[in-house]
């Protein structure tokens, strides 16, 4: 089985499409508003159903969950290859968030589970980190092998339709796991946690949040860290875009982003702007893999997660104070370089250090409620922010998009950086570490 969950792993970061995302959508002619309004609705529906998932996935089965997971996947995949318009390509981004609300720790749950069997659950860091081992590499062979069939079929849009292989196979692979890694409450179905229970201990969870300080403290920089990251990367594509039309290619000559609908040669131009995005996601997600592995080290240098996370929010002010000054300055290649540095290594150094602080302040029975609502409050930030940003840069380049134009980006992220550097830091009390009753 161990060969199958590093299987699963390699082909669910097949996502040959993923370099290229935003740039399919401007190819299929939307606005920077509506692909703001497509990933907001992606990260809003992905908000809303990862309440449930955990739940059927423990009442129905999580092979049951993992197929459907697959399935979603797979008609998201296929509506985006058809751009059948924005009507539909909504559609396809519920369908994207389905897909991620169901599969987002349930395999995790069926490794576990394989272990808890083989009487092998001492070795569940060890096996975890080797399966998603694969699962990095998958990331950086994904995107090399992503630009390479870009590159052959000559658009975008098109890719969308070689990840269906991969995914295809994992279905497969998914749906012939062994039987037992459904899982199922010792004491029968009566144990399962009802609709009832469910919200109970969420409102606990919420309770728990809006009384203690810290923790809404450490709530709201989680989203406001993680989700101008995400945010700014999401708009990433277009800004490599950029950076290559600013070059001199072969065939082009001395193009800039200013003459962009002058361009002399435009397959020249779409085969330098696919080998940049292979190359800069295939390096982002080596540097991503070795930041989270020298978080703890960090931490320990700089004396606990607390001075940690004020380092590196104050990086990450830095870093955002250079990508704006570079695309206010109309040089998109520092920006995106200064940004793939950035959003590689400090906010993978930033989650395992936050995590630390989060099981500092949280009552140990709603550990795990509230980091679901941490997660769920990142979703939000993106969901509300997108579309305002979408909007914002479709009012700076009415006429094309400029290097320039791309500064709404960096200025979000640059003023909740200037925030949370400044603001003074609580440390954990003792009343934190005695749990309430979520009843």
């Amino acid at each position: 089985m161990l060969a199958r969950f590093s299987l699963y792993g390699f082909l669910k970061n097949q996502r040959y499409h993923e370099p290229f995302f935003v740039l399919a959508l401007l190819e299929q002619g939307l606005s920077f508003l509506e692909i703001g309004l497509l990933i907001g609705l992606r990260e809003f529906a992905l908000n809303l159903l990862e309440i449930p998932s955990g739940a059927l996935a423990d009442l129905y089965g999580r092979r049951h969950c993992m197929v459907l997971s697959f399935v979603a996947y797979i008609a998201a995949l296929t509506l985006l290859a058809l751009a059948p318009g924005l009507s539909l390509l909504c559609a396809a981004m519920v369908l994207y968030a389905l897909g991620d609300a169901f599969r987002s720790g349930t395999h995790k749950a069926m490794i576990f589970e394989w272990l808890r069997r083989e009487g092998r659950a001492r070795d569940k860091a060890e096996v975890y980190g080797y399966t998603r081992s694969w699962s990095k590499r998958g990331t950086a062979v994904g995107a090399l092998v992503g630009a390479v069939i870009a590159l052959l079929v000559g658009t975008f849009t098109a890719v969308f339709w070689f990840t269906l292989i991969p995914y295809a196979i994992n279905l497969v692979n998914l749906a012939t796991y062994p039987r037992e890694l459904d899982g199922a409450p010792e004491a029968g179905p009566d144990a399962r946690p009802g609709a009832l229970a469910i919200v109970r201990v969420t409102a606990a969870g919420l309770g728990a949040a809006a009384r203690q300080r810290p923790l809404r403290r450490l709530l709201a920089e989680s989203s406001a860290f993680h989700g101008s990251h995400k945010l700014a990367r999401e708009y990433l594509q277009p800004l490599i875009e950029l950076s290559v039309l600013a070059l001199p290619l072969a065939g082009v000559g001395a193009v800039t982003a200013t003459t962009l609908a002058g361009v002399d040669d435009a397959s020249a131009a779409f085969r330098g702007t696919v080998v940049a995005l292979g190359l800069v996601y295939f390096a982002l997600g080596l540097i991503e893999s070795a930041a989270s592995r020298r978080a703890g080290a960090l931490a320990r240098r700089l004396g606990g997660p607390g001075p940690t996370t004020r380092w590196l929010w104050r990086a990450n002010l830095v870093g955002y104070a250079l990508m704006l000054a570079a695309l206010l300055a109309g040089w998109p290649a520092v920006a995106a370089l200064v940004f793939v540095v950035q959003t590689g290594a400090l906010q993978n150094l930033f989650r395992p250090v936050q995590l630390t602080r989060f099981d500092e302040h949280t009552p140990p029975t709603l550990q795990a409620t509230v980091l679901s609502i941490e997660s769920q409050s990142r979703a939000l930030f993106v969901a509300a922010f997108a579309p305002i940003v979408g909007l914002v840069i479709d009012r700076a380049a009415p006429t094309g998009l400029h290097g320039v134009d791309l500064w709404p980006l960096a200025a979000i992220g640059l003023v909740f950086a200037l925030l949370f550097s400044t603001l003074p830091q609580r440390t954990a009390t003792r009343e934190l570490d005695e749990p309430s009753s979520p009843a």
